[in-house]
């Protein structure tokens, strides 16, 4: 694939994003075998670009869970999958939520909505991922299998009650 601003609005309006939509943005661009930053900026502003800000949201996980890069002459190294959530963080003027263990950052028209999550709820009520079911956000992963970008499934199981997941409250 060529690298450019124009073929990844592309990529991403066969992906049906528009004007309007609230995105949660999950990914693992290592799949796509890019060894640039540059990659980061080109999908995060187009993606921004499409949905319109005054509109939509870009939000992305920023859980703590997943492991560092390594950035080396403006090149990356894999030691988990969260440079892009890395680099929206240090290049935007995102909010972060407050949850200790599932926090997202977002830039847009719902953003300032991620500070009225609790700090120790990850799922269910008072999450995150309530706001992002009341909003309407579409789910996008982008070179990740749901294994890897499909946290808001837990999120439903809960909601669900399901007897196999089980809520654990953590003191401090």
């Amino acid at each position: 694939m060529n690298l450019s601003s124009k073929n990844i609005r592309s990529h991403l309006r066969k992906l049906n994003l528009k004007k309007g939509d609230n995105i949660c943005c999950h990914a693992n661009l290592f799949t796509f075998g890019f060894s640039d930053l540059k990659i980061c900026k080109y999908i995060i502003d187009n993606i921004l670009k499409i949905i319109d800000v005054k509109q939509g949201t870009l939000v992305m996980p920023f859980y703590r869970l997943s492991g560092e890069k390594k950035i080396i002459k403006n090149k990356f190294y894999k030691e988990g999958n969260s440079y892009l959530y890395k680099f929206f963080y240090n290049n935007y003027k995102v909010k972060m939520s407050k949850s200790i263990t599932h926090p997202h950052i977002g830039f847009g028209k719902y953003s300032k909505l991620l500070k009225k999550s609790k700090e120790n709820v990850a799922f269910g009520k008072d999450s995150d991922f309530e706001m992002f079911e009341r909003k309407n956000f579409k789910l996008l992963l982008l070179g990740c299998t749901p294994n890897e970008g499909a946290t808001y499934l837990h999120h439903l199981e809960q909601l669900a009650e399901v007897p196999y997941k089980k809520i654990k409250t953590i003191y401090f």
